[in-house]
């Protein structure tokens, strides 16, 4: 993917829509820039944001990696040191369960059900949809960065105990033995 190992490597992964706040990440991206942390944004998806996006990149010159659509999630989730999500709302969002899974925590606005896969301060990084609030969280993390491999470590053993198919195996077997009885 040409990242940057030495790079604190914060990966978005969805589609480029308002709802997503795409805008967020490049306000982020400037902040660090700014700032000059050595921060580097990579961003899997497409969708109705993406030109605008990336002219705004190469215009600026912000440390954002644009992949476009990708089937290798767990390639891109694996370069990443945490994944990054700024939506103004969200369902249950299968890349979080991914990063999860892969021991990579999750940065997010606590919107939607967010709070039912991440848990604040221990799998992942909750916070309000403020650009502010999310750069603090990234500062914290920049400063330390074994706080990313603790919470990486807690998020997998939660979403295998969780979200496992072996545990969803389990649920639908007992759905079934329940309505025979």
């Amino acid at each position: 993917l040409g990242i940057d190992r030495c790079r604190l490597t914060l990966a978005f992964i969805g589609r480029l829509t308002p709802i997503k706040r795409i805008d967020r990440i490049t306000e982020l991206a400037r902040l660090c820039k700014k700032n000059s942390l050595d921060v580097q944004f990579i961003v899997a998806g497409e969708g109705t944001e993406f030109q605008s996006v990336q002219k705004l990149i190469e215009s600026e010159k912000l440390p954002i990696q644009l992949l476009g659509w990708r089937s290798d999630i767990e390639r891109v989730l694996s370069a990443a040191d945490a994944l990054l999500l700024t939506s103004d709302n969200e369902g249950t969002p299968i890349a979080s369960i991914q990063a999860s899974l892969l021991g990579v925590p999750t940065i997010s606005t606590n919107v939607g059900s967010l709070s039912d896969i991440v848990i604040n301060g221990k799998t992942g990084i909750l916070t309000s949809t403020s650009v502010e609030d999310l750069y603090q969280e990234i500062l914290k993390v920049y400063d330390d960065p074994k706080v990313l491999e603790e919470l990486g470590a807690a998020a997998r053993t939660f979403a295998q105990q969780k979200f496992s198919v072996k545990r969803f195996l389990e649920e639908y077997e007992n759905l079934y033995l329940s309505l025979l009885h």
